[in-house]
């Protein structure tokens, strides 16, 4: 099927919770994160994305991998893929020997983790030309998870980080898993990525009863599509909203063009 135009593709991924067997001790549940996935959906389609959502049990590797992979190779010069996450983030070791330090951050999807190298590996798969934008209102980094404050509940805000003792006992139980699955090598990304990140990494994202602090920040700001400025725009008006935290913008590949306007294909 020819497009005439830049085509824009979006997938929406949230996960209030995961399955207990491969998360140990357990999985700390989250309230609102599933709400951000149907949130993002639907400004998405407003921008006139073809968008998809993938939540809870449904949001598995296996599914979230696929999708991604399938569009790029469906995708093309100018063509744009948004992909927004919103769950726990959480970590494993950077190299197996190396378990206290270096750490590679993660998406905790519902069977298992999704690793931050596995990621660039997937943006690798995407042909030159290609703008992707990938929003995540997650904990980035495990390096503060013993230090969170406790879950205060869907009263009050709730940190989007996997537990330190969770994170390091699922690694353990599954440590033949993950270490099968560390890719061999730097991917070579050639399309333009543009990552939203909802905090520093060595900070925490944080939740409350209806989205992310993060998530309600950028649809506030989005206004029902009345927003028209770029990504650092954008980022500078959400930063200037959310409390607590610290959202980054950042990008890799390809140096994507200054003036491209925010989240429009």
């Amino acid at each position: 099927m020819a497009f005439d135009r830049p085509r824009g593709v979006s997938l929406h991924v949230g996960l209030n919770s995961a399955d207990s067997f491969h998360y140990r001790p357990w999985f700390t549940d989250l309230v609102s994160a599933e709400a951000d996935a149907l949130a993002m959906y639907a400004m998405a389609r407003e921008a006139g994305f073809e968008a998809r959502y993938l939540l809870g049990p449904g949001a598995t590797r296996e599914h979230v991998g696929g999708r991604v992979l399938a569009h790029a190779a469906e995708l093309g010069r100018g063509d744009l893929l948004l992909v927004s996450f919103s769950g726990h983030g959480g970590w494993i070791p950077s190299a197996p020997a190396d378990e206290g330090s270096r750490m590679n951050s993660t998406w905790c999807l519902y069977d298992g983790q999704m690793r931050h190298d596995e990621l660039l590996e997937m943006w690798g798969a995407f042909v030159e030309g290609v703008r992707i934008v990938v929003v995540s209102d997650s904990c980035h980094s495990g390096s503060v998870i013993e230090g969170l404050p406790p879950a205060l509940g869907p009263r009050g805000p709730q940190p989007r980080a996997l537990l330190h003792n969770t994170a390091r006992s699922t690694y353990a139980a599954h440590r033949e898993f993950y270490e099968s699955i560390r890719p061999r090598r730097a991917p070579r990304v050639v399309a333009s990525v543009r990552q939203l990140v909802a905090c520093l990494e060595h900070e925490n994202a944080y939740e409350d009863a209806t989205h992310g602090y993060f998530t309600a920040a950028l649809l506030h700001v989005w206004a029902n599509g009345t927003f028209s400025g770029t990504y650092e725009e954008l980022m500078n008006r959400i930063t200037a909203q959310v409390i607590g935290q610290r959202p980054r913008h950042q990008t890799l590949g390809a140096e994507p063009a200054s003036n491209e306007p925010a989240l429009r294909p």
